[in-house]
């Protein structure tokens, strides 16, 4: 089911509000089941074909990490055991028909694998489940009920597109029931970031996904779309998926507060980083935080000199990569991203004792520009789209194309779109949210908008938004990190 649908906005949402606050009013210790209830029926309506891999993950993983609990070296053994059954699971439904045409190109043996539907969220619940047994296994302390520990996975705000909780972010919220229920003032914030992330992605991210899906399936064809068509996709692709993702993270932190949970900032401002480095600490902050914690330290970090963490670096962002999609265009994307990584903290290492202030809005465009040009490879359809993409982008060809027509409207969006990304404060800004210090620590949240106030005219200012959001909600399309 999608957020900025009216089925959602107008059945679904205030159906479980109701239930979900009468529930902790009459029987406040069935909340949590009445919760989890919630969240199964949000995933189940739209994705009930797929509905017995996400409980059949739950139970395996509870089972397991009761058992990776235990002391000695039986534990490590079941670790590995459930770690073999995460990767099996997405590997089967995400990666084998990528895997399988790799190898038939290889031996010519066609293997007659089957491209699957991905089942909706799977990237998600199972790294955060993954998190949760190694955790297990460092602390031995993590006991938590199945009922919470269920809700830790499928808590619907998060469950399709993020952001990757971390189990004590979430389940010691659930476990006090003083936080649940009815609060005005969160709800009224949630309310306001809820209607703002509808407003992204209606009439932002969707109007830019139609001039953007024009230039790079005409390339995908291998049609000529010149530098001029090259720029406008690649900046249109690169805006839409910003607010796209923008919106869905401020709308999933909305109904969090909503419902009385605090989830983890995962969006801030990522366009205006200096450097590639501030860059993912601003962009996908929980994913960023998962290969940092469970794939770059286990790797070794940067213990091991220079070359050993530009080694780990790349290995991490090339995963990375691989977890956004099956395709070569999406390890492209992860490659570039480590490279990036390294040169950036090549540059750091030999600018160490130069003051480099005055060069900060040179920083921001430079860094802007190549993460424009990864997004291409994230975007496109096949490798040659990509290219032909890139290489117009960069030929300055003079030469207009004549299957594309840039209206001035189209124009005038990404201007706004980029005044946007670059001069307005962000949803934390708006609310002076002040517990959220650094990026990337990895930490429950302990104070979120507790002194929320509507400033002047931000009441006729949500209105507006909401009513010009309205107007684009019949057709409205699918949250691009879906797909992931």
């Amino acid at each position: 089911m999608l957020f900025p649908t009216f089925e959602f906005v107008f059945a679904f949402l205030p159906l479980s509000l109701s239930l979900y606050w009468m529930t902790f009013f009459y029987r406040p210790t069935e909340s949590i089941r009445v919760m989890l209830v919630i969240s199964l029926v949000f995933y189940f309506l739209p994705n009930w074909l797929h509905g017995h891999i996400i409980i059949a993950s739950i139970l395996v993983n509870f089972v397991i990490s009761k058992y990776v609990q235990k002391t000695g070296k039986i534990a490590k053994y079941f670790l590995i055991l459930g770690i073999a059954y995460n990767l099996a699971v997405i590997g089967y439904y995400k990666y084998s028909f990528f895997f399988g045409e790799i190898f038939y190109y290889l031996t010519d043996i066609d293997m007659g694998l089957t491209k699957f539907i991905l089942p909706v969220g799977i990237s998600f619940y199972t790294f955060q489940q993954i998190a949760y047994l190694v955790d297990c296994y460092k602390e031995k302390d993590v006991d938590y009920s199945f009922w919470h520990y269920s809700l830790f996975v499928t808590f619907f705000p998060q469950l399709i597109a993020g952001p990757i909780v971390h189990h004590k972010e979430l389940i010691p919220q659930f476990m006090r029931l003083k936080n649940l229920g009815f609060n005005g003032e969160w709800f009224a914030a949630g309310a306001f970031i809820f209607i703002i992330g509808l407003a992204k992605k209606l009439l932002l991210a969707d109007n830019l996904e139609v001039l953007a899906t024009e230039v790079f399936s005409h390339a995908d064809k291998g049609d000529y779309i010149g530098t001029f068509a090259a720029w406008v996709g690649a900046l249109s692709y690169t805006l839409q998926l910003y607010f796209d993702f923008s919106a869905y993270s401020d709308m999933a932190i909305g109904l969090g507060l909503m419902f009385g949970i605090r989830l983890p900032i995962n969006f801030l401002s990522p366009y205006k980083s200096e450097s590639i480095v501030e860059f993912w600490r601003r962009w996908h902050i929980t994913l960023s935080a998962f290969l940092r914690d469970y794939l770059y330290i286990p790797l070794g970090g940067n213990r091991n000199g220079a070359i050993g963490r530009y080694r780990n670096l790349m290995l991490t962002m090339l995963i990375g990569g691989l977890w956004h999609g099956a395709g070569f265009n999406f390890i492209i994307w992860g490659g570039l991203h480590g490279f990036y990584l390294i040169a950036n903290h090549a540059f750091q290492s030999a600018t160490r004792n130069i003051n480099l202030s005055s060069f900060k809005p040179l920083f921001v465009l430079v860094t802007l520009f190549f993460v424009v040009i990864a997004w291409v490879f994230f975007r496109a359809e096949t490798l040659h789209g990509a290219m032909t993409i890139v290489y117009q982008m960069l030929s300055f060809s003079s030469a207009t194309s004549e299957v594309i027509q840039v209206q001035p409207y189209m124009i005038f969006l990404i201007v706004v779109g980029f005044f946007i990304t670059q001069f307005t404060p962000n949803v934390s800004q708006m609310f002076e949210y002040q517990g959220w210090k650094t990026p990337d620590d990895w930490q429950p949240i302990t104070i979120f908008f507790d002194k929320f106030k509507f400033r002047k005219g931000a009441l006729a200012y949500i209105s507006c938004l909401l009513a010009a959001s309205l107007m684009f909600m019949a057709q409205p399309t699918v949250f691009i990190y879906f797909n992931f």
